[in-house]
This record gives C-alpha cells, sequence and structure tokens, in this order.
C-alpha cells in the first residue's frame, strides 16, 4: 500500500532544503504548504528520480558492469528488487543494501539450478545470469568451487552431512576443506597412515555419513585397507573414486548421493 512522504525527511535524504523541495513540488501541481507537509509515494518518486539517485538506474548499471544479460524478466526482478525499500525509508545506503539481496550465476546448469536453490531457501530475492563467469556467486569461475557448490547441496538435501575422504595430499585436502568451510557439510580427510591409527579409522568410518577412497592419489594401501576392511566388515559402502582432482570427487560424491535416493 503506498505511503505518504514527509518533504523534510525527504529532503534530509536528497541534501537538499526542506522547503525549496516544497516549492519545487508546488510548482509541480501538489498542493503543498512547507516541508513539514506530506506528499504522495509516486510523487517523492519523481523529485528522488529528479534530485537524488536513482536506485534502478544504479542497480542497472552495476548489473552491466558484471555482465548482466538482460532476458524477458530482467524488468520485472529489477522492479521486485527496488520494491524491497519503501520510498520513505531510501536513503544513502539503499544500493547497497538491494545488492546483497542479489544473486549472479553463470551459464553453467549446476551454478543456474543452485542460484535458484539460493532463492528458494531465502538468501537472496532475485538471481541474474552474468556473461562473466568470474562474477558468478556460486563458482566464481572457479570448476572446484562450483563441483564443491553442487556437493553440498547434494549432501545437505540428502541430509548427509559428514563425508571421510580417504587419500588425497595435503595441498588438495586444504582447498577441499577451503570449499566446505561453513557449508554444514563437515569433512574429514586421511591420507597419512601415521597420524590415523586402526581405532581412529574405525571411529572415523562410524562417524560418516559418506566415505570415500580417493584411489588414484598419495594414499597408500595401509591406510585405505585400514578404513575399507572395517566398512566391509559393518556392511557400510564406500565410494571409490578414480580420477585425480577436486572436481572428479565432488561429482562422484553427488552420482552416490542421487544413486542412493
Amino acid at each position: 500500500m503506498a505511503r505518504d512522504v514527509r518533504i523534510s525527511s525527504l529532503a534530509s535524504r536528497l541534501g537538499m532544503n526542506a522547503d525549496a523541495l516544497a516549492e519545487w513540488f508546488f510548482d509541480h501541481g501538489v498542493p503543498v504548504l512547507d516541508g513539514r507537509s506530506f506528499v504522495p509515494e509516486a510523487r517523492a518518486l519523481d523529485a528522488e528520480s529528479r534530485f537524488g539517485r536513482d536506485p534502478k538506474q544504479e542497480l542497472e548499471r552495476w548489473l552491466d558492469e558484471r555482465g548482466v544479460t538482460r532476458g524477458p524478466h530482467h524488468k520485472d526482478a529489477l522492479q521486485t528488487l527496488v520494491d524491497i525499500v519503501p520510498v520513505a525509508e531510501r536513503g544513502p545506503g539503499t544500493v547497497d543494501d538491494l545488492k546483497s539481496h542479489i544473486t549472479l550465476h553463470c551459464a553453467a546448469e549446476p551454478c543456474r539450478v543452485l542460484a535458484n536453490r539460493s532463492l528458494q531457501l531465502g538468501h537472496a530475492t532475485v538471481a541474474f545470469a552474468t556473461d562473466r563467469r568470474a562474477e558468478c556467486d556460486v563458482c566464481g569461475g572457479s570448476d572446484n568451487a562450483q563441483a564443491a557448490r553442487a556437493m553440498i547441496d547434494a549432501c545437505q538435501r540428502a541430509g548427509r552431512s559428514r563425508l571421510l575422504v580417504v587419500g588425497g595430499a595435503p595441498g588438495t585436502a586444504e582447498a577441499l576443506l577451503a570449499l566446505t568451510e561453513g557449508s554444514g557439510v563437515d569433512v574429514r580427510i586421511a591420507f597419512d597412515d601415521r597420524t590415523r591409527s586402526t581405532s581412529a579409522a574405525e571411529a572415523d568410518v562410524d562417524w560418516a555419513h559418506i566415505r570415500v577412497v580417493w584411489q588414484d592419489t598419495e594414499v597408500s594401501h595401509t591406510l585405505s585397507q585400514r578404513y575399507t576392511e572395517y566398512a566391509s566388515r559393518k556392511g557400510l559402502p564406500f565410494v571409490t573414486v578414480r580420477r585425480r582432482g577436486i572436481k572428479a570427487l565432488c561429482e562422484a560424491v553427488v552420482l552416490h548421493v542421487w544413486k542412493a535416493r
């Protein structure tokens, strides 16, 4: 429902003298007395567009700079965004606040799906497609980040939040942990048989919802056997990943989760 806006409040946001703004309204057919008067929201928008920062134009410019393509629903999405903040509450920080409601995604299907999922979860209000992969909020131009986000989403949907990875190397482990940090999916990585005793390995297997052996990596047979033999005795499955790279591991986990549905 449209609300009236006090001229003095609007003038303050626009950095103007209230009585001068009231005179401008009067000259443009709005019957006001002075800066203490109220004007309809639609006329306040006219003044904001004439004298201040137009949020829609500012956002259009910001989106253009990030390679956002203008599809058939672009204008409607932009209007939905601008309408979040009523005219009476707009100020210098409005545009920056509105940007926090936007998620950008590249042309990759996993990124599009995950961006739409952000809308469903209420993490964003509108999603825009960008031609520049580096601007994608899902992957940031990284194949590993894209694959990790898809894996995290699959695990969350399935309610399986504990992932055990046997194999890899210290550098790979750090990268995978960084990609999943704060995601709600806990990851344990075992790649050194000197630090994981038999009892620790068995505890890891019991803890995990998903268990992975990263076969084509620097994993010793002694270490992997410690995990897989115990899991076999307990009737717990292990996913075998036969390719190197974080992307390959994440894709294998996603496939396993979807097959298990």
